[in-house]
């Protein structure tokens, strides 16, 4: 029967029969402290003022919460659920939550169906959803999406099901995800960056020492790779994930900062001298063959450099002059502008020209040809490398 107003409950409570809160209204907010729900637990529609805590509660069957809301009707004053330690031996559902509600989850396993989000229409927004030292069970299926959320934190989380889903969840202020394990698990339609003319955001986004093994991106919008706060093997793994799925052009992304992670990890040190050169030049040409631009542009420099260097004493000069005619008592007089140097198109593209070998018929020192022709290789090398894989599949 649908209770209007109730004071906190605390004490280790048994509930023998089913729990029934649907739409109770918890004036004070409300604490169950190592409460027993031998039935069903049904909070359907409540409404807590203040936040919620849940401490080594046990709920043996099916706990609902759909349509939650946390709203202090003086102060609007927005709150949230804390889960302490529960166990979940049925069915949990947080579908379509009140706006901009904060629900914790710490040191809970999930053996059933587990629900956050909206089930059809517009999305749920939240404030945060956290799952802190939590574990899916093999049996476990999980399925958190249709959220706008600000902050989305995973720490300390373990996935043993193939059944969790992460799918239309955009995320607009930070994503953390720490020491946690996803194998298995799907992310579809996750939106961690927005640029475009109705929107522009960027979340802040964290990863450290957690495991991608088998993992699904599909459609995961990152956003600049460069922003992400993670260590050289979240990178790769990233870049391996993505490529097991054929996703080439994301997994290039991750493949540039593993690389910019490793030449950090080495700089300074003296045993990796020729390591540090070779990366340092891997960035500065073509940002570790993710970039077919900068290397053109990094030959064409070079050419020029080259060209001028060899050329620019011989070069061919003409006097512009140039005759005024003057009223003055001085009659006329004549004004020269100084020489201009030009070079000659067809001689600079002939020099540029990778298979030119006649340096004798450019008048070109052979030592100087030489280096110019492997400075140029490494470039047009690059070149060559970025293309490819911009364009594997």
């Amino acid at each position: 029967m649908p209770i209007s107003r109730m004071m906190p409950i605390s004490g280790g409570a048994t509930f023998t029969q089913n729990a029934d809160f649907h739409l109770a209204s918890f004036n004070q907010g409300a604490s169950f402290v190592e409460a027993t729900f031998t039935q069903g637990a049904n909070f359907s529609d409540a409404i807590f003022a203040q936040n919620h805590t849940f401490e080594s509660a046990r709920f043996n069957q099916r706990a609902l919460f759909d349509g939650v809301s946390y709203e202090n009707e003086e102060t609007t004053t927005k709150h949230g659920g804390t889960f302490n330690g529960c166990t979940f031996e049925g069915d949990v559902s947080f579908t379509n939550i009140a706006t901009r509600s904060k629900i914790s989850f710490h040191g809970i396993t999930f053996h059933k169906r587990f629900t956050v989000g909206a089930i059809g229409g517009i999305p749920v927004r939240l404030e945060a959803l956290e799952l802190v030292d939590c574990t899916f069970e093999r049996d476990a299926n999980v399925h958190i999406g249709s959220l706008i959320i600000d902050k989305l934190e995973f720490s300390q989380l373990r996935n043993l099901s193939p059944l969790v889903k992460f799918v239309n969840i955009a995320v607009k202020q930070q994503f953390v995800l720490e020491d946690s394990t996803l194998s298995g698990a799907e992310l579809s339609n996750v939106v961690l960056a927005k640029n475009d003319k109705k929107e522009n955001w960027e979340a802040a986004i964290k990863i450290a020492l957690s495991s991608f093994t088998k993992t699904a991106f599909n459609n995961v919008q990152w956003g600049k790779v460069e922003r992400i706060d993670a260590d050289r093997d979240t990178f790769r793994q990233l870049k391996a994930a993505n490529e097991d799925q054929k996703n080439y052009l994301q997994a290039n992304e991750f493949y540039m900062m593993e690389m910019k992670k490793y030449g950090k990890e080495i700089h300074g040190r003296k045993d990796k001298r020729q390591e540090r050169v070779e990366f340092w030049l891997g960035d500065k040409l073509s940002k570790f063959s993710n970039d077919w631009v900068r290397p053109i542009v990094w030959l064409i420099g070079l050419t020029a450099l080259f060209y001028a260097f060899t050329f620019c004493a011989e070069l061919k000069t003409e006097a512009n002059t140039l005759w005024l005619a003057s009223q003055g008592h001085n009659g006329e007089f004549l004004v020269q502008l100084p020489p201009i140097v030009y070079c000659e198109t067809n001689r600079f593209f002939t020099f540029m020209n990778p298979l030119e070998t006649k340096y004798n018929d450019l008048n070109v020192p052979a030592s100087i040809w030489v280096f110019y022709k492997v400075s140029a290789g490494l470039v047009i090398y690059q070149i060559i490398v970025s293309l490819r894989r911009k364009t594997r599949h």
